[in-house]
């Protein structure tokens, strides 16, 4: 079996606002096109965030199960 292999396309660098976003940098994509992407792997796990948009130079992301600041965090 072939062992899969990931682009590290960003890193969750703080939470945003009351309602969960956490707040993505992107590394060698811009914002606009990470939020291009389906599907992201979160510690070999993957999932489809439920929402994602450009915030400057990084993207707000809402993560599934994840409602508010502290669940975030």
């Amino acid at each position: 079996m072939e062992k899969q292999s990931y682009i590290d396309a960003g890193k969750i660098v703080n939470t945003h606002g009351v309602r969960g976003e956490v707040k993505v940098q992107p590394w060698d994509v811009s914002a606009e096109r990470l939020c291009t992407f389906k599907t992201f792997y979160l510690d070999g796990t993957p999932f489809r965030p439920l929402s994602k948009r450009v915030h400057g130079e990084m993207v707000l992301m809402t993560l599934p199960e994840v409602t508010d600041m502290d669940a975030a965090a």
